[in-house]
């Protein structure tokens, strides 16, 4: 089994499951927020300018010393794993799979079986992308920010967090009708 690190939208349940059907939150099937995790030296950007799938800016991660971003940790076989690759377009170079370590945000309290607090996690971040603009002034679509949302209170990321992730910016506010 792989573990993987999701901070964008695929932390949406909805959305994972439709990429890698087979896929599982690293946790007990009864306490989902035990799959909440977070990456200490991140910060949660949006540096593709659009994809086809949400018509909007996707997110990465960029370094930033003084950020921790946060995520979902989910459990992918063999088959999950390419099927990952595939939609994250790595044969194309738009994302690359990092072997990153990660915390986990809480501990179950009763875990079967017992998992690491730190693990390394298999993390997608973005190549550079030649948009002059990014990641400072691109914003996700509502849509995307609500996949976000969705996935941010489904595992109980901190809600400091979640309000960060709802107070962003997104292209109907960058581009008022």
């Amino acid at each position: 089994m792989h573990v993987v690190f999701a901070y964008g939208c695929l932390m949406d349940p909805a959305v994972m499951a439709r990429v890698c059907p087979h896929a599982r939150p690293d946790a007990p099937p009864d306490d989902p927020a035990a799959a909440a995790a977070q990456l200490p030296g991140h910060r949660l950007a949006f540096p593709i300018p659009t994809d086809p799938e949400w018509q909007s800016p996707i997110a990465s991660l960029t370094p930033d010393p003084a950020a921790t971003a946060q995520g979902v940790l989910w459990s992918l076989d063999d088959v999950s794993l390419a099927a990952l690759d595939d939609y994250e377009d790595t044969d194309l170079g738009i994302y690359t799979r990092r072997p990153l370590r990660v915390a986990r945000l809480r501990s179950s309290p009763t875990p079967s079986p017992p998992r690491p607090e730190s693990l390394t996690a298999w993390v997608y971040l973005a190549n550079p992308t030649p948009h002059p603009d990014a990641p400072a002034s691109l914003h996700p679509s509502p849509d995307y920010r609500a996949a976000l949302l969705r996935g941010a209170d489904h595992f109980r990321l901190t809600l400091a967090y979640r309000d960060t992730l709802a107070a962003l910016p997104t292209t109907q506010d960058a581009n008022p009708t």
